[in-house]
């Protein structure tokens, strides 16, 4: 069977409405519940949306049309969220840059992209000034730090923004299909800007808001990076059911408990590096009378690390799911399969569909081995001025310009007759040693299993003789040491022979990329202390 021809999931009814017209009405039914809260700084939906036409109106008075790409390049605040639903409104294509990443990274995807307008901070500004200088033309940069409101720089000078424009409540019409463009942080090479569409966008909360069953009355942590097609969809899922979104700039264990306990948090969404650390430390007792589910996504969570969150919250439930950025969201784990289906990451959320192929391209039966590809609506719309890649990794887009048909996940996985996938690692990730295939994954769950570490990452080495060797790099629990004799034989007794780590290394911390995954590149030529 060829690809495309599997259909493993529920159909796809019809778009949902624009993200525009959720929030609009969002705001009809609870103006004045709050939106979006930041420290003790605090805006209700009315107050949202007025916010939102008024900058959306100031970005039409700079020249913004339908298409024109703006940046956002800020920190976690409320008018990061403000910034990016009005470029959305004005039917711009939102470009949400990672705070995280450095000058040289931010260039990178400003040239990339080519943005009418940029919206930041006059500092994180002045530390682009050299790109700034030398484009011409350039964006127009708009900063939000200023006391009297959004002030736009007009040669060395920051004057006001004009938000006035016609007044009322200005709806803009969506003419142009895409929405946004999420730069992937990548393994290798340059980031690539992912094309998503309003209808992306739009099957991506009705899917998630669905199989999670968020409404209105719930308080969602907002941790990940609006940048990640997850803290994206976790934000923009909150404002289109009325929900609150609660924000913390930076992830610090600590504090995010503080934050769950202190806002009556109900929804907390991770990816395995941040439940590893949330699950070594001391929680509040309130932490788990508010929280109603938790997600996890990025990667398969440890199953030690699991069991403590089950022990921690016997109330909540816990969503384990998969996904990756070309297809904004791919599957889920029903909670109540946590006791039987633990090591699956589920059957594939509303509005997708799934299908397991071998190297030609024909979809393999039940119980083998292959790459896992996704058709539906939820499949974007490939990378922004790169044919090649986006050729090789989806199928031709439609004809309606929303999607294209399939799209490749460079994971390996199989699925059972019961129609449950089984994530087995990324296609480029496997590690050849003596003629045996070797999944990292495999053998991180295991030094996780041991109890004996924090953290840990698994990287292949060149080898003259083997091919590849494997080696281990392991951060210690808070205030511990590793014992790697011991760690080394805890793999001997769970791992066959060629699977146990060559070497290990010992680290302060794991080294995290910006959006909070192992940074598998810096480590592949490190040296094992």
């Amino acid at each position: 069977m060829a690809i495309g021809q599997s259909a493993v999931t529920a159909e796809a009814t019809g778009p949902p409405g624009s993200l525009p017209a959720l929030f609009a009405r969002s705001v009809e039914r609870w103006p004045q519940s709050p939106a979006v809260r930041a420290g003790e700084k605090e805006l209700n939906y009315r107050q949202l949306q007025e916010e939102v036409q008024h900058l959306a109106r100031g970005l039409r008075g700079l020249g913004v049309v339908s298409g024109d790409r703006v940046a956002v390049f800020l920190p976690k605040r409320i008018e990061t969220v403000v910034s990016m639903l009005a470029v959305l409104a004005a039917d711009a294509v939102l470009v949400p840059v990672n705070p995280a990443l450095k000058p040289a990274q931010v260039e990178h995807i400003l040239r990339n992209c080519t943005p009418r307008v940029l919206i930041t901070l006059e500092d994180r500004a002045g530390g682009l000034a050299h790109y700034l200088d030398s484009e011409a033309p350039g964006p127009v940069v708009v900063r939000v730090d200023s006391p009297s409101g959004p002030e736009r720089r007009d040669g060395n000078a920051w004057v006001a923004l004009n938000r006035t424009g016609t007044g009322g409540e200005e709806n803009f019409q969506l003419a142009s299909p895409l929405a946004a463009l999420l730069y992937t942080s990548g393994t290798t090479g340059l980031p690539k800007g992912v094309m998503v569409s309003h209808s992306n966008l739009a099957f991506g909360v009705d899917s998630v808001v669905t199989y999670l069953g968020i409404d209105h009355t719930d308080r969602i942590l907002c941790s990940l990076p609006f940048s990640f097609d997850y803290g994206l969809n976790q934000l923009l899922s909150a404002v289109a059911v009325g929900a609150c979104a609660v924000l913390l700039d930076y992830f610090h264990a600590q504090q995010v408990l503080r934050t769950v306990e202190s806002e009556r948090i109900t929804a907390l969404a991770g990816v395995p590096t941040m439940w590893v650390q949330l699950a070594a430390q001391e929680w509040p007792r309130d932490v788990a009378r508010s929280l109603r589910y938790i997600t996890n996504s990025g990667d398969r969570l440890p199953p030690r690390t699991l069991a403590i969150l089950r022990d921690r919250l016997p109330d909540a439930r816990i969503f384990l799911m998969y996904g990756f950025t070309e297809a904004f969201r791919g599957a889920f784990l029903d909670p109540q399969l946590l006791d039987t289906h633990a090591d699956s990451i589920g059957k594939p959320v509303p509005h997708s569909q799934f299908d397991i192929i071998d190297d030609s391209g024909e979809s393999l039966p039940p119980g083998e081995v292959g790459e896992l590809v996704q058709r539906g609506p939820l499949v974007t719309c490939g990378y922004w001025q790169d044919a090649m890649k986006t050729g090789a990794k989806f199928a031709p887009t439609k004809s309606d310009g929303l999607h294209a048909d399939w799209v490749r996940s460079g994971d390996l996985a199989w699925r059972d007759e019961d129609g449950f996938y089984y994530f087995m690692g990324r296609v480029d990730h496997l590690i050849k040693t003596a003629g045996y295939r070797v999944s990292r994954t495999e053998v991180e769950e295991v030094l996780h299993s041991s109890g004996l570490v924090l953290d840990a990452a698994v990287v292949g080495r060149p080898h003259p003789v083997w091919g590849s060797q494997v080696i281990a790099f392991v951060s210690a629990p808070a205030g511990g040491t590793v014992d790697v004799e011991a760690l080394l034989q805890h793999c001997r007794r769970n791992l066959p022979r060629y699977m146990v780590p060559n070497q290990v290394g010992l680290l302060a911390e794991v080294p995290k990329t910006a959006n909070a995954k192992i940074d598998y590149e810096s480590l592949r030529d490190r040296h094992c202390d």
